[in-house]
Formats: C-alpha cells, sequence, structure tokens
C-alpha cells in the first residue's frame, strides 16, 4: 500500500455553521460579481468565506464542488496583486500590506479545502490511479502551493515552514501513484499546470532562482520565462549523474528544502524518496541568445547561470564565528536610531532595548524602536548570516533594512552597520537571516521631492558617503516610491539642505531604494 502523504490541514468542525452559504448557485453568483480589479474589497470578502467552507462538515463531492468555485476568483487576485500595481492602488500603505497577507492567506486557504478534500476521499478507500476527484485534489493543492510560493517572492516574504516537504510528499505521492503526468483538463488552468508534476517541476526551477535577491516586480518575468522552458529540464527518481556536474539538483522528499546541488549535497545513493532535477538543458539555452520564443535569454542568464554552477564560488570568504549583535529593523528605527535623539539607545547596554520617538501631535501614538539581541554565527566581507531563537519578534522581513551594532571590544567594530534582509529559514527550533551590508557609514537625512506632491512620500532616509577602498560612490536610501530617474530630490542632513537628481538603483527591495545621485 502507498503511504499517504505528510500534509498539514485543519480538523472540520462537528456542526454546520448558519452562516456558510453552501448553495452552489448562489455561491456561484457571488463569486462572478466580485471585482477582482478591486482587491480592497475583493480579498477581505474571500477572506471572510473560504475559512468557513475549510472547516465546515460537507461530503468531499459538495466541498469539492464549491472549492472550484472559490477557486477562480483567488487565482485571479493572485494573478492582481503585483507590487507595481498595489502602489498605483490610491489605498493607504497599512491596506496595502493586509491586502498582501489577505492574498497568502488565501492560497493556504484553499489549499487546505482541497487536502481537507483528499483525506476525506482517501478514507473512504478512493485511489488516485483511478479517481478524477483524487487527481484534481492533487494537482490543486501543489497549484496553490505554488501561488503561495511565487506570491511569497514577490512581497519578499519569508516561506513558512513544511512548505517544500508538502510540495515534494505530494509528487512523490502522485509518481508513486502512476499519476504525475496526468493531465487535468481545466479551461481555466494553462495546459503546461494541468499535471501535477509539470506545476512541481516549474516550482523548484523557481526555488532555485533565490528570487529573493531580484529586484521588485522582476519575479513574474523570471517564472514566466521558466516556465515557458520547463520542458527543457527532466525529473527522475533516484539519484543519478556526476556529482560533480553542473546543472544537477537534489530534491529530497522527505526534506523541507528546496533543491540542492549535487555538489553540495550530502548524497545518499540509497535514497528511496530522492529525486534529481536534471536543469542542463537549461544551462545549454541560456548560453544561447534566445529561447525558442524568440526572446533574448541574457538577463536571466546573468541571473540563473551561477545559480546552476557547483563551482560557484562567493565574492568574498566567509568565516564562522560567535559573537552578538544589536538589530533594529526597518528604515524609519534605523533613522531614528541615527539621530542624536537615539543615540542613548544605540550606545546603550546589551540586551533588548527600546527608543520612543516623540510623534507630531495629529499622530495617534508614539512609535517605539526595539534593538534585539542576536548571535553572529559567521560573516564576510559583505555580510552577515544571524540566528535568533524562533519567536524573534522583531517582525524584520525578507527585502527590510536593518541596523546592526556589533558587539565587540573595539570601538571601531561597534559601528553601527547597515544591510538588507535577504532570506529568512528555520533550522535546529532557531531563526536564521541572511543579510547584505550596504557600504559607508550611515547618516540619517529626511528626503522629499522638489516639487510638492501628495502622491511622493517625504519620509526618512540614509546618506552612505563613497567607499574608495572598492570605488564605491555614495549612495542614498529611500522609502520606495521615492526613487524616480532624474527626480529631483531635497535632502537634509541636519542644518544642511541640497537637491539631488535620483541616478541608477543599486539596491531595491519592495521597502527601500539605495541609488546613486548627482547634482541637481
Amino acid at each position: 500500500m502507498i503511504p499517504q502523504p505528510l500534509l498539514q490541514y485543519p480538523e472540520v468542525n462537528d456542526f454546520e455553521n448558519p452562516t456558510f452559504e453552501r448553495r452552489e448557485s448562489l455561491v456561484r453568483r457571488w463569486a462572478s460579481d466580485l471585482p477582482v480589479l478591486n482587491l480592497a474589497r475583493t480579498v477581505p470578502e474571500l477572506s471572510d468565506q473560504l475559512p468557513l467552507l475549510v472547516c465546515e462538515p460537507l461530503n468531499p463531492g459538495d466541498r469539492l464542488r464549491l472549492l472550484e468555485l472559490y477557486r477562480v476568483p483567488v487565482n485571479n487576485v493572485v494573478a492582481a496583486a503585483e507590487n507595481r500595481r498595489l502602489r498605483q492602488t490610491p489605498i493607504s500603505a497599512r491596506a496595502r500590506q493586509r491586502i498582501k497577507d489577505g492574498v497568502l492567506a488565501l492560497c493556504y486557504d484553499l489549499a487546505n479545502g482541497y487536502k481537507v478534500a483528499m483525506h476525506d476521499l482517501l478514507e473512504r478507500g478512493r485511489e488516485p490511479a483511478g479517481d478524477k476527484q483524487l487527481q484534481i485534489c492533487i494537482q490543486r493543492v501543489l497549484e496553490q502551493l505554488r501561488n503561495a510560493l511565487l506570491h511569497s517572492f514577490r512581497i519578499y516574504r519569508a516561506v513558512p515552514p513544511k512548505h517544500y516537504l508538502e510540495m515534494h510528499q505530494l509528487h512523490l505521492y502522485a509518481d508513486r501513484c502512476g499519476i504525475a503526468m496526468q493531465p487535468i483538463p481545466d479551461a481555466a488552468t494553462p495546459a503546461e499546470d494541468q499535471a501535477p508534476q509539470q506545476v512541481y517541476l516549474r516550482t523548484m526551477l523557481l526555488a532555485i532562482a533565490d528570487p529573493f535577491r531580484l529586484v521588485d516586480g522582476a519575479i513574474e518575468e523570471l517564472y514566466r520565462f521558466l516556465s515557458r522552458n520547463a520542458q527543457l529540464c527532466r525529473l527522475t527518481a533516484g539519484i543519478g549523474g556526476d556529482a560533480k556536474a553542473d546543472g544537477l539538483f537534489l530534491l529530497r522528499s522527505d526534506s523541507d528544502l528546496p533543491p540542492t546541488l549535487f555538489g553540495r549535497a550530502q548524497l545518499d545513493r540509497a535514497g528511496e524518496t530522492h529525486y534529481t532535477l536534471d536543469a542542463t538543458p537549461l544551462i545549454r539555452l541560456l548560453n544561447q541568445p534566445k529561447d525558442a520564443s524568440g526572446e533574448a535569454v541574457d538577463s536571466y542568464a546573468k541571473w540563473l547561470l551561477p545559480r546552476f554552477k557547483v563551482a560557484w564560488e562567493r565574492t568574498s570568504p566567509r568565516k564562522q564565528i560567535h559573537k552578538k549583535a544589536r538589530v533594529a529593523g526597518g528604515l524609519e528605527a534605523a533613522c531614528y536610531l541615527l539621530s542624536p535623539a537615539g543615540h542613548q539607545t544605540l550606545t546603550g547596554d546589551q540586551g533588548p532595548v527600546h527608543g520612543i520617538e516623540v510623534q507630531e501631535l495629529e499622530d495617534e501614538e508614539a512609535t517605539t524602536y526595539t534593538l534585539e539581541t542576536w548571535q553572529v554565527t559567521n560573516e564576510s566581507v559583505n555580510g552577515f548570516m544571524l540566528k535568533h531563537p524562533e519567536q524573534a519578534g522583531l517582525g524584520i522581513r525578507v527585502g527590510d533594512l536593518v541596523l546592526i551594532v556589533p558587539e565587540s571590544g573595539s570601538k571601531a567594530s561597534t559601528q553601527p552597520v547597515i544591510a538588507v534582509v535577504r532570506w529568512f529559514g528555520t533550522k535546529e527550533r532557531s531563526m536564521q537571516c541572511g543579510i547584505e551590508i550596504l557600504p559607508g557609514h550611515p547618516t540619517a537625512v529626511t528626503i522629499e521631492s522638489v516639487l510638492p506632491n501628495p502622491d511622493i512620500p517625504r519620509g526618512p532616509g540614509l546618506y552612505l558617503p563613497a567607499v574608495k577602498s572598492i570605488q564605491e560612490p555614495p549612495t542614498l536610501v529611500a522609502p520606495k516610491g521615492l526613487h524616480k530617474p532624474l527626480r529631483n530630490l531635497r535632502v537634509d542632513i541636519g542644518s544642511k539642505k541640497q537637491t539631488v537628481s535620483c541616478g541608477e538603483v543599486v539596491t531595491a527591495t519592495e521597502y527601500i531604494d539605495r541609488f546613486r545621485f548627482g547634482r541637481a
């Protein structure tokens, strides 16, 4: 008997919820009337109803039919919730963040609904090989986990624990049941996403690409390129090939890890749940000027090729260390702590400390900024890896700017450092994150557009002076939305004011832009 996949899903209620609508005709009409482009309305409405469906006691057939009705608007809002589109929506920053969080929750809620239906069908003794409903459930769970991963990457959100494990387990189960390449015909699903293994393969290629480091908006283009050319790659059971070859990745179905290059993995060739992803044909394509569609591949090659190579070397050596550092998350916190008002907080004793910034009278409350102690586990010229108990409480996100004060006996080495969070992960009951240092000793500034415009935020920023040793010119760090090529900005550094013209963006995340500038 084929073991069932390891999946997490909520328990079904032992009572019927009188507020839940189960009549298909009414649900279909309601879902079709949702204004897809008005995410501020559609996401909350779906978020109110979908969790009720997941936990409602229903027979598998009824649950599946209702889930299919919810799937259409959920997929539509996932497609519509791009960062650039959200920034053009006339709503507050908090409302945008609620939409981003809501879309991610909808993907997981819908996946949970299909998991519950799948569990109920399996409990009734159904077998995937001859059961259309079970095949739909498997494909849909993979689809929604793919959507959640894609959305996490584009909003720079850490991938939740067990995400990769569930995708590996579902693919393993589908393969053992002989349905991994069995398409689920559906007018709303692209042909390349109709079989479980097709969805799985495209998602694993996206995970290899390390999308957290991409600039805002690039993830969609990269995923379209990978999806279009994924058929070149091969996914086979077991471990085969030269461990030193480029483009060969290990997928462990019993792990919560993305694909790992053979040359960097601990290979156990007796493993029964391992798969080999052979991306060498994709490497050959990336060395060509264009792909089959005629699109130039040079921009993708520059990003992807280093991630397919076993011999890829870090730009600077990394060494293991054990010391502490105090960390504050967010551009506003960094600017306050670097200001005269926050100096005492910044230079205080070890341990979690708090700085309170007094806001204007019209603000609802004062803002508290926290410096929390993390463990530095390794460092290089370009960054650190930090470790903290899993419930860190800081709320820093991938793409956030952070201020770091390494704790050391040397005064020079305790100067604050500005960095960007590049990735998150969990290991041995601890949270880990990788950060990339932004060169230059930071100075807090205020930045605003020279031309008054209520749509262009005035906000705190940082001035990073030139670093001659690495030929790095001076740069500015500003909140997202302030930078635009050739836009004139007024920069206040204490009592000094200077007008500058925006230049090339050097570092971009969802929350900040770091860019070069010139005289206006």
